[in-house]
């Protein structure tokens, strides 16, 4: 099984997006290491997966088996000993309801030591890592009587793109931000603004006005654009 996250770091100290396919979660550190305490932090997120891992191959388990509880809860505390370079988990499971028997409880004590974030952890682990060299975005413009376009794109393949809309000669309609899902996390959409809109406002001396919810964003964040805006 493949797996691909991307996990985002702005300058909020340091609230980071973890982003899986269609799927977002935030992650932080706690206010004593200087974090906002937004969301789990890296080791509870560890956690976190045997935790569901645990619980979603028992739930497989005892559908296939028939066997039925209301509830599987299971609570995993981690500890780094950092002295003997040992990370110990405790594992506990709890079946709310339903009539389990001693021997399909010691049954399924052994299947939970077959989840696949268990026999990750327990077995050998390799770690590649490698400085991503930002790819070359390029920005072009285009732009009719009555609407406009700026597109960035990577290596020869369209990016994302910022439409507007013309209203008169002095403003442009910012009505929408588009990112491919292929190059979402890569500074697109900053791009498209700072490098497209923004500076051509100020060189054809128009105004903007932001109807994008992104575009809108930023421009509430940055107060030195309010020159340009509309």
């Amino acid at each position: 099984m493949e797996v691909r996250v991307i996990a985002t770091l702005g300058t909020t100290l340091y609230q980071t997006e973890v982003k899986a396919g269609k799927h977002r979660i935030i992650s932080d550190e706690p206010l004593d290491l200087g974090g906002g305490d937004t969301g789990l932090n890296p080791f509870e997120l560890l956690a976190s997966s045997l935790a569901t891992c645990t619980a979603a191959t028992l739930r497989m388990y005892m559908d296939m088996k028939k066997w039925s509880v209301d509830k599987i809860v299971v609570t995993v505390e981690m500890e780094d000993d950092k002295p003997n370079k040992v990370a110990n988990f405790k594992r506990n499971i709890e079946f709310v309801g339903g009539t389990l028997d001693e021997d399909q409880k010691k049954r399924l004590l052994t299947i939970a030591e077959k989840c696949p974030v268990h026999r990750i952890i327990t077995g050998n682990v390799a770690i590649a890592t490698a400085i991503k060299n930002e790819a070359h975005m390029e920005i072009k413009h285009e732009q009719t009587p009555t609407k406009g376009a700026f597109t960035a794109w990577i290596d020869g393949k369209k990016a994302g793109e910022m439409t507007y809309s013309v209203a008169g000669e002095s403003m442009i309609i910012v009505d929408a931000t588009h990112v491919d899902e292929a190059f979402k996390g890569q500074g697109v959409g900053g791009k498209l603004l700072h490098e497209g809109v923004i500076p051509f406002a100020r060189e054809k001396k128009v105004k903007v006005m932001p109807l994008c919810p992104f575009v809108k964003a930023m421009f509430d964040r940055h107060e030195e654009l309010s020159d340009i805006r509309a």
